[in-house]
């Protein structure tokens, strides 16, 4: 199942480099954080002469910024290599499977990384997601595996939500 595979690699990712900031998970895995204003994308990730750089856009909020990093940041660690952009409204140059993978790899490092947000979102994936900019298919893919898998589900991602009792719309 793609959270299993998924969840697997951001484990792997907190276990061998810890839990560190968006820009500091990137430059431990060898990727050069830029911030600049892009105006039609959110980030735009690629390789030059070994080197990988994901530009950011620096025109958006902080946590939005936070947010397209770990995006990006997820391709260098499920696609190392590839040359793409994400466009405001238009994915180029990946399947929807990759997005799909990154966006929840974003989404679940996330959680892990700023409880503080998530708490302030009510403990609400959507809001949460929307906060960070991380597209709500990725919530809907976890609020749905969280109804399928029962109330222990988020707890063994590392995700606590008080009180929860199976619903974390």
């Amino acid at each position: 199942m793609l959270l299993d595979f998924v969840s697997g690699r951001v484990e792997e990712v907190i276990r061998r480099y810890g839990l560190l900031s968006p820009a500091d998970l990137a430059r431990e895995l060898g990727v050069v954080p830029v911030k600049l204003p892009l105006r039609s994308a959110h980030g735009i990730s690629f390789s030059v002469d070994g080197k990988r750089v994901v530009f950011v856009d620096a025109s958006l909020p902080p946590a939005r910024q936070d947010g397209a990093l770990v995006h990006e940041v997820g391709h260098q660690v499920f696609h190392p290599g590839e040359v793409r952009f994400r466009l405001r409204r238009l994915h180029c140059g990946v399947s929807w499977r990759r997005e799909a993978e990154v966006n929840l790899f974003a989404l679940l490092y996330l959680l892990a990384w700023n409880r503080e947000l998530f708490e302030a979102c009510g403990y609400n994936l959507y809001a949460f997601a929307e906060a960070h900019g991380v597209p709500l298919g990725a919530a809907e893919y976890l609020v749905g595996a969280a109804r399928l898998r029962g109330p222990g589900f988020l707890r063994e991602l590392g995700v606590e939500v008080p009180g929860y009792e199976g619903d974390v719309a």
